[in-house]
């Protein structure tokens, strides 16, 4: 089974390892393992911050707007996530939703931004057979993936949003599972 264009949200038994109460939106699951983006976790740098990292004079608007901590690898690395149009050198996601990590898309939103993106710093990424084996193990629960949950700017609340509107009181979870 595919995990890819689905949410991975961590069971509670994660809460001491880094990725407790994280919400995950899966872009691609495949025989070479897997890589996604957490969506609720905000860092301190603005896109604005990138950009003059990059080089440019970033737009006003631009200071604030937050950039997100994608995952643990590679954290020195930037992704955006778009809707709109597919620009160059980026990935189908699903629907109008497209990944890119090229230097030059980035440095674009400067002068014409996609209907609605988010910046990433790194991502969550696992080796192959090891999400198989962490689903097994009961450490994350899929759910549909949502776009418009995505870029919900209510960041705190985007945990229980997610999986409330799957029918999933979060706070009653256990990660206890049994066998009938």
């Amino acid at each position: 089974m595919s995990f890819a264009n689905q949410f991975l949200v961590a069971m509670p038994s994660l809460g001491s390892d880094g990725f407790g109460g994280k919400v995950i939106a899966m872009m691609h699951h495949g025989s070479d393992g897997a890589m996604g983006l957490i969506v609720n976790e905000p860092s301190m740098t603005s896109v604005a911050d990138v950009l003059r990292q990059l080089g440019a004079e970033p737009k006003p608007e631009f200071e604030d707007i937050t950039v997100y901590v994608g995952g643990p690898v590679e954290p020195n690395k930037g992704f955006m996530l778009y809707e709109g149009e597919q620009q160059a050198a980026s990935m189908p996601v699903c629907g109008s939703l497209w990944l890119t990590s090229d230097r030059d898309t980035l440095l674009n939103i400067n002068q014409s931004p996609p209907q609605r993106f988010m910046l990433f710093a790194g991502y969550a990424g696992w080796d192959d057979q090891q999400l198989e084996q962490e689903m097994a193990d009961n450490a994350w629960l899929n759910l549909p993936v949502d776009i418009e949950k995505i870029f919900d700017d209510n960041d705190a609340n985007k945990l229980m949003a997610i999986t409330a509107a799957n029918g999933i009181d979060y706070s009653r979870m256990s990660s206890a599972h049994g066998h009938a």
